[in-house]
């Protein structure tokens, strides 16, 4: 008899062993530099990571064979998730671990699972499931017959530049460090500012306000995503001037035309072996202002709320109609000048996720079964 439950803290032992198997059988290498099973609970206890745990139970006669003892239910799988946002596609889940022994797969367990975490996403008023897969494996064909559409195929799609691993991580932030110390020596006069909107902050709250991108306004940026566990999104939107200037208002020169802007997604995702990692997604308009400093400094913004990251992920999109858009080029430069490197090419990392259509889809099939 199987049955899926929440993961509860009593579970986190069973469920750090499923984690570290996963690992291995993606990676193939030892498990070194990763999370400590103790690193790995407090993800749990900051209400980062939430789980699904899917027990095996087995009735067994006893010695006068009149009654029968139930054992323990046996762990045979996990699903690790957690909410996240679009502002493309709304709120959704996002799907960072999902676990079957190998002697349990291919006997419709895993899809049992799926549909029960799109339950909890409908329950939820979520709109998609979003995972990350690689290239070549089983998963990937499974996730397809169950009507996940893998977005790093489509085109136009979205690449995955990564900087994660310690070696990576500290590679990538010494990089933008350089960036940015250079560009505050050199540059007399910055015209780009952002607006950081928190998603999902309480509406009583303060309207956020324009600041400089530079390093002399870090002080008085606003942090108020710092004060909830785990922080809340963000959407950023970069401008070479604020709304409603022109010209003739404001004290650049070089400003003329249409403005230069452009939006994107901030948020910590986390990744069961590594810990929180800054995700930014959902890039629209002109990115060709997103330079390395630049960038650099939106991840250095992040560490001040979580001093603990591991990591940072951009979902690049490719451009539209098969074609590299200019903007999309420099900001494919601009990451790989900061050590950034593209994720979906050398190791085959795929952006995939399941619609609502989708998610009601699976749980009417197991209702049926």
């Amino acid at each position: 008899m199987f049955q899926i439950r929440d993961v509860t803290p009593t579970d986190l032992a069973e469920v750090y062993t499923f984690t570290r198997n996963l690992y291995q059988y993606h990676n193939n290498v030892p498990w070194e530099g990763l999370l400590s099973d103790s690193e790995f609970t407090e993800i749990f206890k900051q209400g980062y990571l939430h789980g699904l745990l899917m027990t095996m139970s087995e009735n067994n006669p006893s010695q006068n064979n009149q009654h029968k003892t139930v054992q323990k239910p046996r762990p045979i799988g996990c699903m690790l998730y957690h909410s996240t946002v679009s502002t493309l596609r709304g709120k959704g889940i996002y799907l960072d671990e999902f676990f079957l022994l190998p002697e349990f797969r291919r006997r419709g367990l895993g899809r049992q699972m799926m549909s029960r975490l799109c339950q909890i996403g409908l329950a939820n008023q979520k709109t998609h499931i979003k995972l990350i897969c690689q290239k070549g494996l089983e998963a990937e064909k499974v996730y397809e017959k169950w009507g996940f559409v893998n977005s790093t195929k489509l085109c136009p799609g979205l690449r995955l530049f990564q900087a994660f691993g310690r070696s990576d991580w500290c590679k990538m932030l010494d990089k933008g460090k350089q960036f940015e110390r250079n560009f505050n020596e050199n540059v007399q006069f910055n015209p780009l500012v952002q607006l950081v909107i928190h998603v999902g902050a309480p509406s009583n709250s303060d309207w956020p306000k324009w600041t400089a991108t530079n390093v002399a306004s870090v002080s008085n940026k606003d942090n108020r995503g710092k004060h909830f566990t785990p922080p809340t999104p963000q959407l950023v939107l970069i401008t070479d001037r604020m709304l409603g200037e022109s010209k003739e208002t404001t004290g650049n020169v070089n400003v003329t035309g249409e403005p230069i802007m452009c939006t994107f997604t901030e948020q910590i995702q986390v990744c069961s072996w590594m810990g929180p990692l800054i995700n930014f997604s959902d890039f629209m308009g002109n990115t060709s202002s997103l330079r390395p400093e630049l960038l650099y400094s939106r991840v250095r913004e992040w560490l001040k709320i979580e001093p603990n990251l591991r990591g940072a992920y951009w979902e690049v999109p490719c451009g539209t109609e098969c074609r590299e858009e200019p903007s999309t080029t420099l900001l494919t430069r601009f990451l790989n000048q900061l050590n950034v490197i593209d994720g979906s090419e050398r190791e085959g990392w795929n952006i995939c996720y399941l619609d609502e259509t989708g998610m009601r889809h699976l749980v009417g099939l197991s209702s049926t079964d």
